[in-house]
């Protein structure tokens, strides 16, 4: 009798153990197709190719420009599993705001660096998305943000553009490339901590790059832990889309 007692007394506890790890695999294991739908509509691969995200939880900014001069920025928790995987995506905040209101406003703000020489969001020189010419501006180092991306993505005839390490177009504004996606994104993610790091995203009307790595897509990252990493490039892949 007592051990039939305790058998019953384990069962009922082995189907409470079991229902506590359903509702904790609730909590935290997203329906793949959410994860996957949320992915595509922040485009987060961005995140995971550069940015070092910890296991667990994870703050991300996400911005947008929007017609009308409006943006709208949503603050992430991204949780990451086992193999660096996406397990989860929560949106815990959005607003969407005129732009010229983004570095007042407490959640906007955090998605996004203090604009360059203090010019005003909307309304800079540089707002354009038609790539400028400049004879040999591909090859200026002094048009460049920093010596990193200057001796990573210059344009040199000798070498061929790749996609791991693409190349300026030879007659291309680089200056105006780099402050025009840092002043004027269409997208943005940061990575929230200490030392916060910004992907900045542009598109832009024709190509910026070689003949080999065709592409309308411009990317400025700034590693705010070490300035000297931050760089700026076109970005191979996504094509004249």
């Amino acid at each position: 009798m007592k051990v039939r007692i305790n058998f019953i007394f384990l069962s009922i506890l082995g189907v409470l153990f079991a229902g506590l790890i359903t509702l904790n695999d609730t909590r935290v294991f997203a329906n793949k197709d959410d994860i996957q739908i949320k992915t595509e509509r922040y485009n987060l691969e961005e995140v995971l190719q550069y940015f070092e995200l910890d296991d667990g939880e994870n703050t991300i900014y996400y911005s947008e420009r929007l017609p009308e001069n409006q943006v709208r920025v949503v603050e992430l928790t991204i949780y990451i599993g086992a193999n660096s995987k996406i397990i989860a995506i929560d949106e815990v905040n959005t607003v969407t705001i005129p732009s010229k209101d983004v570095y007042d406003h407490p959640l906007a703000s955090k998605a996004f660096l203090a604009p360059l020489d203090n010019l005003d969001y909307t309304l800079n020189s540089i707002s354009s998305n038609v790539p400028q010419y400049k004879l040999n501006g591909g090859s200026n180092s002094n048009d460049f943000y920093n010596f990193h991306a200057y001796e990573r993505h210059h344009y040199n005839e000798s070498r061929t553009s790749t996609s791991s390490r693409t190349q300026y177009a030879k007659n291309v504004d680089v200056r105006h490339l780099w402050r025009g996606t840092r002043n004027y994104p269409d997208s943005t993610w940061t990575q929230s901590g200490d030392t916060p790091r910004y992907v900045y995203a542009r598109k832009y009307t024709s190509n910026i790059s070689t003949s080999d790595t065709p592409t309308l897509h411009h990317r400025f990252i700034s590693n705010t832990s070490d300035i000297l990493k931050s760089t700026h490039f076109p970005l191979y892949g996504h094509g004249f889309e």
